[in-house]
């Protein structure tokens, strides 16, 4: 079985061969689709003393959808509960590096996962809402989030992999929701490992030569060979766009993740 739409062609597919698995589907098939954005919120009460079980730091919320498929939660920021016993996170090492750079590749990750859901991609840009489509948007983030982190020296590289085990962990978390066995969950894990390093090595030989080699990479990457050329024309560009912007970015910003990724189509032209 091929493990990325550029090993063999269009015709390996172990995305859609899993989400097949999981919908009880046949290997043509896909699940139903869902499109949801997991975002970062801060559940807090106004005074008193927090409640049982109530937390002290935000989390991402789970992705809602027609599926309604579970997605990991992360950490991210202390909330209005928690900054009234910031002295208690700061004896268990809240601040400390480690601490933040937990935090920092749990944020980054969140900007890849949060931006392959825009709608943009779908009403724009003619892509199906589905967990393949929806799998391979991530990979082309997460890519281009690793590519800045190689400016920021070992700690960029320590976030980077933390940054990759949070990708992971979501896409186990999301398989487990989607029905996959628990004995299954490696063998699909590792396969969807091998189509992101495939994707991401097609994208590093591309980005630094013509827009056609980029256009290839994302061509069979992105739309699966089956893309109208001003969409393709219009992903080459936003890929373009958001990398400069990345590497423009000073590392404060970055790190904290203070920054989204732009819109994934070019604005319309008025006649």
């Amino acid at each position: 079985m091929a493990l990325s739409r550029q090993f063999g062609g269009c015709a390996g597919r172990a995305v859609a061969e899993l989400a097949a698995s999981a919908a009880g589907a046949r290997v043509a098939g896909f699940p139903p689709a869902w499109v949801g954005v997991g975002r970062a919120v801060g559940q807090a009460s106004v005074g008193g003393a927090p409640r049982v079980g109530q937390r002290l730091m935000s989390t991402s919320e789970r992705v809602k959808g027609p599926g309604d498929i579970k997605r990991k939660n992360f950490y991210v920021s202390i909330n209005a509960v928690g900054g009234r016993f910031a002295w208690l996170l700061n004896m268990l090492g809240y601040n400390s590096e480690e601490a933040k750079q937990i935090r920092s590749s749990s944020t980054l990750y969140l900007r890849a996962r949060d931006q392959s859901g825009r709608a943009e991609f779908r009403e724009k840009l003619g892509l199906v809402a589905s967990f393949e489509n929806r799998y391979y948007l991530e990979c082309l983030h997460v890519w281009m989030i690793l590519m800045r982190l190689r400016s920021e020296g070992p700690n960029g590289k320590l976030i980077s992999q933390d940054l990759f085990d949070n990708f992971h962990t979501d896409l186990t978390t999301q398989m487990s929701g989607m029905g996959v066995q628990a004995i299954q969950l490696s063998t699909r894990a590792r396969e969807l490992q091998s189509v992101f390093y495939g994707a991401a090595v097609s994208y590093d030989y591309s980005l630094g030569g013509a827009d056609a080699l980029l256009a290839s990479a994302l061509y069979r990457n992105i739309f699966g060979c089956n893309v109208r050329a001003v969409h393709l024309n219009e992903m080459v560009a936003y890929v373009r766009r958001e990398v400069h912007t990345l590497n423009k970015m000073d590392s404060e910003t970055f790190l904290r993740g203070r920054w989204t990724f732009g819109s994934p189509a070019l604005p319309e032209i008025a006649a």
